[in-house]
C-alpha cells in the first residue's frame, strides 16, 4: 500500500513538473519575441524609443516632500478652472488642433 501511495505521489510530481516545464518554454519561446522584449522593456524599466517623450502621472497623494504642501496647478485652459478634468482636456485638444505652428498664442489663450 505505502509503495502505491508512493507510486501515485510521484506521478502527480511528474504532472506537475511537465506543467511547469511547458509553462517555461512557453515564455521562453515569449521571450524570443522582440516586439514582446520591447514591451516588457517599456513596462518594466520605463523605456521609450529614441523620439519618443514619455509622461509620468503623479498622485498628488502620494508624493512626499515639499511637493506635497504645494497647491494643484489649475487647468491652463481659459475658462475651464471650475469645469471636470475631462472637459478641459477636451478643450485643450481643440485647441490645440486649431493651432497655426509658429504662431504665439495671445495673452490669455
Amino acid at each position: 500500500m505505502e509503495q502505491q501511495e508512493q507510486l501515485r505521489q510521484l506521478n502527480a510530481d511528474i504532472v506537475a513538473a511537465e506543467k511547469r516545464n511547458s509553462a517555461l518554454e512557453l515564455e521562453l519561446e515569449q521571450w524570443q519575441d522582440e516586439t514582446f522584449v520591447q514591451a516588457q522593456a517599456r513596462d518594466r524599466l520605463g523605456y521609450v524609443m529614441p523620439g519618443e517623450q514619455t509622461f509620468r502621472v503623479v498622485d498628488p497623494e502620494t508624493v512626499l516632500g515639499e511637493d506635497a504642501e504645494a497647491e494643484p496647478e489649475q487647468s491652463g485652459v481659459p475658462g475651464m478652472a471650475d469645469a471636470p478634468w475631462y472637459l478641459a482636456l477636451w478643450e485643450s485638444v481643440s485647441m490645440a488642433g486649431q493651432a497655426v505652428p509658429g504662431e504665439k498664442p495671445a495673452p490669455g489663450d
